[in-house]
């Protein structure tokens, strides 16, 4: 016969209000995360918790993705505690009909650091691109990152028209969720 042991438990607030234990394990439901009581520390010690997978990165147009083809189209995922990094790598074999705004959706977290993320990104065969950076902006609490384009910090997002049936684009970002 076996005996069932439960830990207490609760959402970030609610373990952060408490003070474990010497050696007591806390659970910290929204986070999914272990926390071991020293006895002092408000909430506990969180324990690094590791993730690693895979994601699927989708292009949308107007927030369409009509027609878009890829002959690359990967994600992959790294996150230890709080910290989120994914990587893109997507290759266009064909841009579709949608039109409007760029966004790239389906990131495995939000983003949960109470402001936005920004990195550089490495394009590829992008349409009036010459003399711009690429950059990938991550608003917060979103799960998706909107294509920029930066010339001389004239920064705006890229459109339908930036892309042609080869276009590549490829990023890491970092985040918190």
């Amino acid at each position: 016969m076996s005996t069932q042991r439960q830990l207490r438990r609760g959402t970030t607030a609610e373990v952060n209000a408490m003070t474990p234990a010497i050696g007591e394990l806390v659970m910290d439901t929204t986070l999914g995360q272990l926390c071991l009581g020293d006895g002092v520390t408000a909430g506990g010690i969180k324990l690094p918790y590791k993730e690693v997978g895979n994601w699927t990165p989708v292009l949308t147009l107007g927030g369409a993705t009509t027609g878009i083809t890829y002959t690359t189209q990967s994600g992959k995922y790294h996150r230890e505690g709080d910290l989120v990094t994914v990587w893109c790598d997507m290759v266009l074999s064909s841009k579709g009909s949608a039109t409007g705004s760029a966004a790239i959706t389906g990131l495995p977290f939000a983003n949960g650091l109470g402001i936005n993320a920004y990195e550089y990104a490495q394009p590829d065969a992008l349409a009036s691109f010459t003399g711009y950076q690429l950059g990938v902006l991550m608003q917060n609490g979103a799960t998706s990152v909107l294509p920029r384009k930066n010339k001389d910090g004239a920064d705006s997002q890229i459109t339908d028209t930036n892309f042609n049936n080869t276009s590549v684009i490829r990023f890491r970002i970092e985040y918190r969720v």
